[in-house]
Formats: structure tokens, C-alpha cells, sequence
């Protein structure tokens, strides 16, 4: 369904965003500091990291499709190193559960439990511009419930399929030092994503229940530009304190819509269902702080709000870092 097929796609938007603000945190390190979380220039020594992360988004009614209300709620790891002076590259691994509440009139909801695993890397190009991107797949099972099937109390359908996700980032941008203590990043950024369903058949429901239901797949491809600006203060303890202000916008040139065949287990002819055309812009805000204890610990937190048109998502993170 459409709902499935774009709360997929938030899951994975989500974890890339969480990577890439580890990249950012990185460099920016080493731009303010001398330090990359704790490492000194020219040094290889890993650095392990964690975070938990969650997010709610709520999907309106569009073009007279009902919306939904998804929350999810993860965890990611990863651990990086310098490769050299100017090349940082890392691995990280996530999970995350998702709830899916239909907001049709035949309630039903949809869990995705995603498995994430991202290649991420980081260079300098020198005169503070960089250059970074990161490389992912995804792997979900979605279990999904129709509850009062052709409108009969306590009739229900469910289905169980798996769908697969390739995910594509790069970002070009400057750390342009605005101030003493402050850094201003403009970036620009293309993502790309695409995602394949599993055929699946209905289970329950009787003759009701669907089978061969068979969603073409989806690509997303889209262009952006960021700008974030990151203030670094000394705690007095011999670490560091940088709050950051950030905002983006990002425009999709695909644009697909979620098309789904199926046919009923009691028999009948194949027939089609078409989901509302997506949202092409979308635009998001936000503000984090991190503290560099300056004894190999790093603490971050982050909030974002994402916003196209009939939808809205709130989204928010811990993450915890160490140099060993």
C-alpha cells in the first residue's frame, strides 16, 4: 500500500540523515578543533558510536486517499577512522521498528522491523570545501492487518512480505568560519532511492482476502541544498560545547506514485489501485548540540521537523561516540 511503501522510504531518509550527520560531525570536528571526536589529525585510531533515534510522521488525506500515522523508533552503530589526513570512512549497521496506523475506514496498521547496513565516507578537497557520501541497502519485513474486511465486524487479512531498498547520497558543500566560533556549512546534495516489494498473498478474510498483490517498484530521485551553522565554546572542563542551527529543502524529480495489482482469493480478474502523487518538495528545519568531553567521549543530540505538503514528521536523536 502507499502507506507501507512511503513510511519504508521515512525509515531509511531518517537513518541516512543520522549518518550523514555523523560525516558532518567528523569534519567539523576537525575544522574547529584540531580534533575529529577526540582523534588528532593524521591519526587512524576507530571510533566507535551509538544512538537511539525515533521519529513520528503523520500523512494527511491526499487527492481523497486516507493518510496515516507511523512511529518508529531505532538504533544504529557504527565505527569509523581516519584513512588519512583529508579521508574519513566508516561503517554502521541500524535497526528500527515502525508502527503503521491506517487512518482508512477499514482500520487496519502495518509493523516494519528494518535492517540497515551504510558504507559512509568524507574527504577534503582543500580551501574547506568537502566532499562526502554513503552508500546503503535495506532490508524490511512488513506485517500488515486489514481489520472489518468488506465491512463484516472481526473479518481480517493479513500479509507478511519483505521489501528491499538501495540507497544513494552525496554532498558537496564549504566550511566557511563566519565568526571566532562559528561555522556556516552550505551543501548542496542528491539522494537516490529505490525499493522493490515482495509478492505476497493474503491470509484470513476468506474469499475476501487478496492474493498475488504485486506494488511496482519506486525510485526516488532527489536535489537539495542545506546550510547549517555551528557555534563551538569551551566548557571549561577541557572539552567543547557546539550548538548548531540547520535547514534544507530538497525537490523530487521522479515523483513516483505507488501502483499495486491484486485479485481476490475467491476469484475474479486482476485490478489496480493507484496511490496519490507525492509531494515534490520538501522542506526541514532543526538544532542539535553535541559536548566533546575532550577524554575520547562525545555526546550529541538532535531534533528535526520535515515538511511537504499534507505531511509533517518529527524526528530526534541521542548519539554517544568514543575514540579507542
Amino acid at each position: 500500500s502507499g502507506s507501507t511503501a512511503t513510511a519504508t522510504i521515512g525509515i531509511s531518509t531518517t537513518s541516512s540523515t543520522i549518518i550523514n550527520d555523523r560525516i558532518a560531525a567528523l569534519r567539523t570536528g576537525i575544522v574547529e578543533t584540531g580534533m575529529a571526536a577526540g582523534n588528532a589529525i593524521g591519526m587512524t585510531a576507530a571510533r566507535l558510536w551509538g544512538q537511539a533515534f525515533g521519529a513520528q510522521a503523520e500523512q494527511d488525506r491526499r487527492q481523497g486517499i486516507a493518510g496515516y500515522d507511523a512511529d518508529t523508533y531505532g538504533m544504529i552503530v557504527g565505527m569509523d577512522a581516519d584513512m588519512t589526513d583529508a579521508f574519513r570512512a566508516g561503517i554502521a549497521f541500524s535497526y528500527a521498528s515502525t508502527d503503521v496506523d491506517s487512518q482508512n475506514v477499514n482500520t487496519g496498521n502495518t509493523d516494519i522491523n528494518s535492517y540497515q547496513i551504510a558504507l559512509y565516507g568524507d574527504y577534503d578537497l582543500g580551501g574547506d570545501m568537502f566532499v562526502n557520501a554513503q552508500l546503503g541497502y535495506m532490508r524490511s519485513n512488513i506485517d500488515t492487518l486489514r481489520l472489518n474486511v468488506g465491512g463484516v465486524a472481526g473479518n481480517s487479512a493479513r500479509g507478511d512480505f519483505y521489501s528491499n531498498q538501495y540507497i544513494v547520497r552525496a554532498e558537496l558543500g564549504r566550511d566557511i568560519r563566519a565568526s571566532r566560533n562559528a561555522v556556516l556549512t552550505p551543501s548542496l546534495f542528491v539522494n537516490y532511492n529505490h525499493i522493490s516489494f515482495e509478492n505476497y498473498t493474503e491470509t484470513g478474510a476468506g474469499g475476501l482476502a487478496l492474493r498475488n498483490v504485486d506494488t511496482d517498484n519506486m525510485n526516488i530521485f532527489e536535489l537539495g541544498v542545506n546550510v547549517k551553522n555551528e557555534w563551538t565554546f569551551m566548557d571549561g572542563m577541557g572539552g567543547y560545547i557546539k550548538p548548531n542551527i540547520h535547514g534544507g529543502f530538497r525537490y523530487d524529480f521522479v515523483n513516483d506514485e505507488v501502483q499495486t495489482s491484486a485479485a481476490l482469493v475467491g476469484g475474479g480478474a486482476a485490478f489496480q489501485t493507484t496511490g496519490f502523487e507525492p509531494a515534490k518538495h520538501t522542506i526541514n528545519v532543526g538544532a542539535g548540540l553535541s559536548w566533546d568531553a575532550g577524554n575520547n567521549w562525545e555526546v550529541s543530540t538532535n531534533y528535526d521537523f520535515e515538511y511537504k505538503d499534507d505531511y509533517d514528521a518529527h524526528s530526534g536523536y541521542v548519539r554517544v561516540g568514543y575514540k579507542f
